[in-house]
């Protein structure tokens, strides 16, 4: 159970801007990346699913996401065997990895490095890396084991950044960064650290209800000044 938090699904987000500022799309992958690299190395599980449906997104007072891991996925054992028909029963074929679609290789966290890859190229081209809208799965799994995304050029983002993203999104695992981690701090040399954000200032409520109480006292005073002297 989670407590109430402002926000909306990332999926939503990109549904109303399919673009959003660089920045943004690259300050909420590596938090995300943070929380996969927890669930790797803490959790010893893999997710294997990572999409925009899973990414909950919340903007701090100074314009800045916070985003939130809600869903675990397949939270396969990090070294153990995978459950293919949870990720083909629950799954979302377009964001799986090709290896695991077609059992060409094993669950491993390449296999959410890709993941990641796939969110950020999302967000940064504007569109999904493979259509999937009123498609049949198994027509999205044959595009994602046979197709590859296709390359966008953005003026504003130099050519070694798209590396990073189309490094994290090969077909072979062992072509892709070797850990999320690896794939964060790539994109963190390159965007810079996520903004810590500004905490609110406790106010001390005795302070605030003395401050009111001497200005009740104060008016009080000005009224009973004021009607005295009328009465005199």
């Amino acid at each position: 159970v989670f407590s109430f938090m402002e926000g909306e699904f990332l999926r939503d987000v990109l549904a109303k801007n399919p673009q959003p500022w660089y920045q943004h799309a690259a300050w909420i992958t590596s938090s995300i990346a943070d929380a996969v690299a927890f669930l790797h190395i803490k959790g010893k599980k893999l997710h294997l699913n990572l999409s925009p449906d899973v990414i909950y997104v919340r903007y701090d007072r100074d314009g800045v996401p916070r985003p939130m891991l809600l869903d675990l996925g397949a939270v396969s054992d990090i070294n153990g065997a995978l459950d293919t028909a949870w990720l083909r029963e629950f799954g979302m074929p377009a964001y799986i990895a090709p290896e695991l679609v077609d059992g060409s290789g094993k669950a491993s966290v390449a296999s959410d490095v890709y993941g990641l890859g796939l969110v950020l190229y999302e967000m940064l081209s504007g569109h999904p890396a493979f259509r999937y809208r009123q498609l049949r799965d198994e027509d999205v799994r044959l595009s994602v084991v046979r197709d590859t995304p296709k390359p966008f050029n953005r003026s504003d983002l130099s050519d070694d950044i798209l590396a990073v993203v189309y490094q994290a999104i090969s077909k072979n695992p062992t072509n892709r960064q070797p850990d999320v981690r690896t794939f964060a701090k790539a994109i963190r040399s390159r965007f810079g650290e996520v903004p810590v954000e500004r905490k609110r200032r406790s106010v001390d409520r005795r302070l605030v209800a003395g401050v009111v109480f001497a200005l009740l006292v104060v008016t009080g005073l000005i009224l009973l000044s004021a009607v005295v002297p009328a009465a005199v």
